[in-house]
């Protein structure tokens, strides 16, 4: 009898062990997600180029984001079954706009402009966001994620836009806007990175998955300080401006096991 109590027991021991190294948590950590950038403000054909940058009139074409990151939890995620709390790091995050159909239909649609007057005709941006999380697990291996985060980025934005009439006495564009300073003594790293703008905006978000799979959406407004140049009639100005950008990402979301 005891020696059948003994196998019994290391029987149970066994199940138990190999049950709790098979057994995943829900509330899984890294995450690769994968999607749109949907379409920003329409350009307004009655404004000019610079009208409709300055105004956030970016062009309305659809965006693609790649990003990757890590749900950091405060509880063992074994230990819990209906939520846990953490923070959630997008270490990286990428998107990429061509905004090539909407300059092209505006230079069609507007008297005074050209295609081949619009160069660098896209929205691009590398960012990293950071922020707290709630994850809620309302059944089975259903999980939904709540974030708020901060996000802090490089954006690059365009287009750059140059006329030339061949005007005496005119060297260079008789009226162009460029989204940067274009300071053409510029040397170094500032010749490249004046054409970058930084900027710390905040970021909201919810991801609904089953097990490793799921959709994601985030919503992140903010008012990029815009340094520009412009040339108008061959006179050229420097200006300062915030320049609304407010985007809304829909992605498929792939979570790690781990």
């Amino acid at each position: 009898m005891k020696r059948l109590f003994l196998l019994l027991s290391a029987t149970a021991l066994t199940v138990c062990v190999t049950w709790a190294q098979d057994a995943r948590s829900p509330f899984r950590k890294g995450y690769t997600r994968l999607g749109l950038q949907l379409p920003g403000n329409r350009l307004d054909n009655t404004l000019s180029p610079k009208e409709n940058i300055l105004k956030g009139n970016l062009g309305n074409d659809q965006g693609y984001t790649l990003e990757t990151g890590r749900l950091f939890y405060f509880l063992p995620a074994s230990s819990v079954n209906l939520f846990n709390v953490g923070l959630d790091w997008t270490i990286f995050s990428a998107t990429f706009t061509p905004t090539t159909k909407s300059w092209d239909n505006y230079a069609d649609k507007t008297t005074g402009y050209s295609k081949e007057d619009f160069s660098t005709k896209l929205m691009a941006s590398v960012a990293t966001k950071l922020g707290p999380v709630l994850s809620i697990n309302p059944v089975q291996d259903l999980i939904i994620d709540v974030r708020a985060q901060a996000s802090l980025g490089v954006y690059a934005i365009g287009p750059v836009y140059e006329s030339f009439d061949n005007t005496e006495g005119i060297d260079g564009p008789t009226n162009a806007f460029y989204t940067f300073p274009n300071d053409p003594e510029a040397s170094g790293a500032k010749s490249v990175t004046q054409g970058f703008n930084t900027l710390l905006k905040p970021n909201i978000g919810a991801t609904v998955r089953w097990r490793g799979i799921g959709l994601a959406a985030d919503y992140s407004p903010g008012k990029l300080n815009m340094k520009y140049k412009a040339i108008d009639n061959g006179v050229e100005s420097t200006g300062e401006q915030k320049v609304p950008l407010n985007t809304f990402q829909l992605k498929l979301s792939f979570q790690g096991k781990k």
